[in-house]
């Protein structure tokens, strides 16, 4: 009993400690913790393999963990089981993404949670767990389903196209969807069939995708019915937004329907939905005016919510507007209308949302995060806006933030933002250390 235990206590030394369950194959151990069983097993079953023989016929010998071949980034092992640890997995993933660049793998220490991880995120972390991470997995029983490639627009639309009449509705709705982000012209063909399809699912998607082809009849029609719908009336100086909402039964039968909000009447309904299948710069050609413009007197209309929604529906999916999305972006901050702000906040331009950042300072009022990382400049008015407590901001935004706001952040702050200060100081100041941690 003594040697197995010398053994367990060896095969620890510089080794960080987990627990462990022992798996009970060389019998219960009394007195001895899972974590020195287990290793003690380990050593034994290994010490069994070099000699040629098994403890059981049922047990298999433990193989080897395959050579690693890539660069182990094992500079980065301490300050990356300490992001780890604290759970900072957004840390972890740019980490990983990074180090994925420069070819470098893991260190050993951080597999078993890094493999923990990977089923969620496999696009960041498969890459970067190497060949032992692999074998590791495999024991773990955690499969590692590497990361669907991007499928060539061209491929996908020819396959498409010859195996439609053998590919069940799923099939047929998800090549659609997979379609949708590199549409042509010549699309309009097989969409057209889709557009005929029996399932609903099938329709929907091939509509949406054919309100994307400027030229396509679909997308013709809906203008023609859309046509004149909202029109501006001049009086003297003043201007007013017409709005003219049809029935639901009057709709293109082949429009996708949704469902109906609480707030919205049949027709304001069936307003929204034509208005979500538009261009938003169609109504900036029908009435010469600027989204600004169009914004401003649709919310002196009865229709103002089915309208904005509509537009707001439009510009941020596949019939994509920039201007459009910055000018809803500031009409939703304008009113202080949460839900828009959260949604918007991600895909408004930097500059439109800086500036909107600093009208919620004057008012302390809440500013979601936005993906995208902040300037120098821009990090600065942040973190010295927390600090005077100005404005409510994500916990989470320490991800935007640049590492040259480090030293900001650094010493403590005599209100009750310290709290945050640290939070922020501790999360960039591993980023900042574990990004370093990979120069050569």
């Amino acid at each position: 009993m003594k040697a197995f235990t010398d053994l367990a206590a060896a095969l620890q030394i510089g080794v960080r400690r987990s627990p462990f369950v022992a798996s009970g194959y060389l019998g219960e151990w009394h007195g001895v913790s899972g974590e020195q069983s287990a290793l003690a097993e380990a050593g034994a079953l290994d010490l069994m393999r070099r000699a040629g023989t098994c403890s059981r016929t049922s047990i298999l010998p433990l193989l080897a963990s395959p050579r690693q071949e890539q660069g182990i980034a094992t500079k980065s092992e301490g300050v990356l089981m300490a992001a780890i640890d604290l759970g900072l997995r957004d840390v972890v993933l740019e980490w990983a993404r990074a180090a994925a660049e420069k070819g470098l793998v893991a260190p050993p220490a951080a597999l078993v949670k890094l493999i923990e991880w990977t089923p969620k995120h496999p696009r960041a972390l498969g890459p970067i767990l190497g060949a032992r991470g692999q074998w590791l997995a495999a024991w773990m029983d955690v499969e590692i389903v590497a990361p669907e490639a991007l499928p060539d627009p061209a491929e996908l639309r020819d396959k498409l196209q010859s195996d439609w009449g053998d590919l069940d509705w799923k099939q047929r709705a998800e090549g659609i969807v997979k379609l949708r982000a590199s549409l042509v012209p010549s699309d309009e063909a097989l969409l057209t069939v889709a557009l005929a399809d029996r399932r609903k699912e099938v329709r929907e998607s091939a509509a949406e995708c054919l309100a994307n082809l400027e030229e396509s009849k679909f997308a013709r029609e809906l203008r023609a019915f859309a046509k004149g719908r909202l029109r501006v009336e001049r009086k003297f100086l003043s201007k007013s937004l017409l709005v003219i909402a049809p029935s639901a039964e009057r709709l293109p039968k082949e429009l996708p329907r949704t469902v109906q909000p609480g707030s919205f009447g049949a027709k304001a309904h069936a307003l929204y939905d034509l208005l979500r299948a538009i261009r938003p710069s169609f109504w900036e050609e029908e009435t010469g005016l600027s989204p600004a413009e169009l914004i401003e007197l649709a919310k002196q209309t009865d229709y103002s919510g089915a309208v904005i929604a509509g537009w707001q529906d439009a510009a941020s999916s596949v019939l994509w507007d920039q201007k459009w999305v910055d000018a809803l972006f500031q009409h939703a901050i304008a009113l202080n209308t949460r839900p828009m702000i959260r949604v918007l906040a991600p895909m408004a331009s930097h500059s439109v949302y800086e500036a909107a950042f600093r009208t919620r300072l004057k008012a302390n009022e809440y500013m979601p995060m936005r993906p995208n990382r902040f300037s120098p400049e821009f990090s600065k008015l942040v973190v010295d806006a927390v600090k005077q407590q100005s404005v409510v901001v994500d916990p989470e935004m320490s991800r935007c933030l640049d590492r040259s706001v480090l030293p900001l952040l650094r010493d403590p702050w005599d209100n009750s933002a310290d709290a945050m200060r640290e939070r922020w100081f501790r999360s960039l100041d591993l980023r900042t250390r574990l990004l370093d941690s990979l120069d050569p």
